[in-house]
């Protein structure tokens, strides 16, 4: 049947277009970031206090060590040297050495000393950045790469870094702008591409993402976190069947999330493959460890969207209520509720849900909304206004789309005068949508016609 009140409807994303993909463990040991770690044993001289004399001897012996590969007789040199609790600069080596060696925990330690005793000592800013980045503790890595900014670094793996770090916390604009000066020293680097791309995409220039991706996905393809984006970037851009297709090379190269396997299974069910689509959900769905209630919601009301009413109140019943949160249990109650009228319209149980999700919360526009419909399909247009304009009044997630359907309502009843001046309200909010706009000049033309018609 057909769905009263939807004048165009929106394809709920089912899958956000990717947490930012971390920098891959094989970067630390690629030959740039390798050599600007090597690099930063070297003293400063521009911009560090000289070393004392006894420090330099220290500092002689422990070259001679690495350079024999003795790391672990380099670790007890310098951990039992009496120049430890002082000097910033024993503290740094000491800290790089377990960097090298993988012991984070004990490196963090004593890069937090050097950078105590010395506050400006950017070398050791940088390395701690980078030893928490390794520890994934990326937002304590932010606030020292931003310090060796500060300080005059501008080495690539810093800017690629804070790129990345400004990524985590979702600040797309300085993001691009890292990962933009991170390319200007190291411009064949893949991280950086990436999350140049990553950083493009969150700014909604989705076009422009998918060059990069595709580029780096076909230097890469055995990166399948790269093609993921790749698919991500298809979907978001309308391209389905590519999107598709990689789904589904991830998918049997079992490098997909349950989230992503969902988006699979909808842009199936959208591509009139329903049949496969539905067996896909399904089967996520089932698994025993799946909890991403919150995009299977989003698939049934999806599949609902499409007129799939089976398949939805199918997939309605693998929902486990127990994984559920309160908003989330309010919303299955709610799709329940939707499930049942559009097979029935205005059957009992679902009219109950409605009646008892308002009460419990009189702000629930959608509720309201969906009530309002009901009473409008019943007839009953007086009551669904009531409804629909306690919906808008609590300016909730369906204002806008009550007060659409509250203009249904009206024109039902010719009040034309009233349905201009809602649909006034509505563009006054949302003024770029041209439908609603040409459909007022059509309200405004049948309103003049009536009042001619009422004067003769």
């Amino acid at each position: 049947m057909i769905r009263p009140f939807i004048l165009a409807f929106l394809c709920l994303s089912l899958s956000s277009l990717g947490q930012p993909l971390p920098v891959s463990t094989s970067y630390w040991k690629s030959e740039p970031f390798l050599k600007e770690f090597n690099g930063s044993y070297r003293i400063n001289a521009n911009i560090e206090p000289a070393p004392s004399s006894a420090e330099r001897g220290l500092l002689l012996e422990m070259q001679t060590l690495m350079a024999q590969g003795e790391r672990a007789k380099t670790i007890s040199k310098l951990s039992t040297s009496s120049l430890l609790k002082e000097s910033a600069l024993i503290q740094y080596n000491l800290a790089n050495v377990y960097s090298e060696t993988g012991a984070l925990d004990k490196a963090l330690v004593y890069y937090k000393k050097a950078i105590d005793n010395l506050p400006s000592f950017r070398r050791a800013h940088q390395n701690i950045a980078y030893a928490y980045y390794r520890n994934e503790e990326p937002l304590k890595a932010h606030e020292h790469l931003l310090e060796v900014v500060r300080l005059g670094g501008s080495d690539g793996s810093v800017h690629g870094l804070l790129g990345h770090c400004f990524l985590e916390k979702k600040q797309a604009e300085p993001a691009l702008r890292s990962f933009r000066q991170a390319l200007v020293t190291q411009p064949e680097n893949a991280e950086w591409q990436s999350g140049l791309a990553q950083a493009l995409q969150a700014l909604n220039r989705p076009a422009e993402a998918l060059l990069l991706y595709e580029a780096l996905a076909k230097k890469s393809p055995d990166k399948l976190g790269l093609q993921l984006q790749l698919a991500l970037t298809y979907y978001e851009l309308d391209q389905t069947n590519k999107a598709i297709a990689l789904l589904e090379f991830l998918r049997r190269r079992d490098a997909l999330e349950s989230q992503d396997e969902l988006l699979l299974g909808t842009l199936l069910i959208g591509d009139q493959n329903v049949l496969i689509g539905a067996k896909t959900l399904e089967r996520v769905m089932k698994g025993e460890d799946f909890k991403r209630s919150e995009e299977a919601l989003n698939a049934i009301q999806y599949c609902l969207a499409q007129n799939h009413d089976d398949l939805a109140l199918k997939l309605h019943g693998l929902i486990k209520k127990e994984d559920l949160s309160a908003p989330e249990l309010v919303r299955f109650r709610r799709l329940r509720a939707q499930i049942v009228l559009e097979k029935t319209p205005n059957i009992p149980e679902g009219i109950a849900i409605l009646k008892e999700l308002i009460t419990n919360d009189p702000t629930d526009s959608h509720s309201l909304y969906l009530l309002g419909q009901q009473q409008f399909i019943a007839q009953k247009p007086h009551e669904a206004l009531l409804l629909l304009d306690q919906a808008i009044h609590t300016e909730g997630t369906h204002s806008h789309t009550a007060r659409l359907a509250k203009v249904q309502v009206l024109v039902s009843l010719k009040r034309y005068g009233d349905t201009i001046k809602e649909l006034d309200n509505y563009l006054k909010e949302r003024p770029n949508e041209e439908r609603v706009r040409e459909y007022l000049e059509t309200i405004k033309r049948l309103h003049s016609a009536a009042t001619l018609s009422a004067a003769e």
